[in-house]
């Protein structure tokens, strides 16, 4: 992390788009004097990115909470959070003889 403006507001909505099948981009608005972001699913740090969206995996048996938050050198914004439901399942493909 480079520099230090002091702890950055949190992102101030959530979105995700779930028109893939097992995966969901996150998109959030930019923070004023953020250096990055932290990913976290299911409350586990999965990712750190410079912009604001990631792709990041669900799961297909339960409830996936992504957050997002917001960092600036060593200091963390409060998380903000998105439960989505399960993906569904991919289709089943028959093949008959």
């Amino acid at each position: 992390f480079t520099g230090f403006d002091g702890v950055p507001s949190a992102p101030s909505s959530l979105n995700a788009d779930t028109n893939t099948a097992m995966c969901a981009v996150l998109t959030w608005p930019d923070v004023a004097n953020a250096s990055g972001y932290l990913v976290w699913t299911n409350g586990v740090e999965c990712a750190f990115v410079a912009t604001n969206a990631a792709t990041c995996a669900r799961s297909a048996r339960a409830h996936t909470t992504f957050g997002v938050s917001a960092v600036n050198g060593s200091a963390q914004s409060d998380r903000i959070s998105l439960e989505l439901p399960p993906a569904p399942p991919p289709p089943f493909i028959l093949f008959f003889r």
